[in-house]
């Protein structure tokens, strides 16, 4: 594994404890310690990579994969291992401490006896609603249907532009909004990619299909609202998870000519 000696000590630690609580506590179906690194160190190995900087909170943490283990590999990263279950809870505050990391959060309940957050509200109306870093920010009102009111934004600065739709069908008030940009990010939900299950907020596929047309965009649309708009680039955002990229690049193609990315977690453009 290439990690240091403290690190494998601290996992071992961790595997032996498991061990000896199994036999009070179901935490793990493994019975060897072959079987407890294959099913519990090696997953979390796996995500190591995947991992960006900052805080972990691992939600449901049980017998501690993948956060305990991952705090274990990184010691440098803070870590809060959220885990209502009672003993379940104890485990991991009496693993944390046995294996070095008596700094890890460990909760029972989401905010613990911590005073709540306080929550400020700011109302917006269209138009200018920041200032900051050379960069002013304008909303928009869109067509979102039954959330009203329902807002894009424009951000302006260094001679560059971005328009953001939000959630909405095309709209007239977003293209006066989005003339010239240089990159127009806008939803684009192919409806007929939706899924649906009992109990799901409808009472059969085609009324769900029915209603998410009559307050989001397609594809065939969204292509149109950049020509309209003159963008000079055009981004794919709010897809469905089955949508396929290819089907959407060309049906945004239809009605625009320029640059059309499909948007993906992390992209840059």
């Amino acid at each position: 594994m290439g990690a240091p000696r403290e690190t494998h000590a601290a996992l071992l630690s961790y595997l032996d404890l498991l061990a000896a609580w199994g036999r009070r506590v179901n935490l793990s179906a493994a019975r060897t310690r072959a079987e407890r690194i294959a099913i519990l160190i090696q997953p979390a190995l796996a995500l190591l990579p995947l991992l960006l900087p900052g805080a972990l909170l691992d939600v449901g943490s049980g017998n501690g994969t993948p956060g305990l283990v991952l705090a274990l590999l990184e010691p440098q990263r803070a870590v809060t291992l959220l885990e209502p279950r009672a003993r379940r809870w104890a485990f991991l505050r009496e693993a944390a401490r046995a294996c070095g990391r008596a700094d890890i959060d460990v909760r029972r309940e989401h905010m613990d006896d911590r005073r709540p957050p306080e929550v400020r509200v700011t109302e917006i109306e269209e138009g200018k609603i920041l200032e900051a870093g050379g960069v002013t920010v304008s909303a928009f009102l869109v067509d979102h249907g039954p959330v009203k009111p329902a807002f894009g934004f424009r951000f302006d600065g260094g001679g560059r532009s971005v328009v953001v739709s939000g959630d909405t069908r095309p709209s007239e008030n977003l293209v006066r909004w989005s003339q010239d940009v240089d990159c127009l990010i806008h939803e684009c939900c192919d409806m007929a990619r939706t899924g649906w299950f009992p109990g799901c907020g409808w009472p059969t596929l085609e009324e769900k299909i029915r209603d998410l047309q009559s307050y989001h965009t397609p594809p065939g649309e969204v292509g149109r609202v950049a020509t309209d708009a003159r963008a000079k680039t055009l981004v794919l955002s709010h897809l469905m998870p089955a949508s396929e990229p290819a089907e959407l690049l060309a049906a945004a193609r239809t009605r625009y000519a320029g640059p059309v990315v499909v948007g993906a977690d992390l992209l840059e453009v």
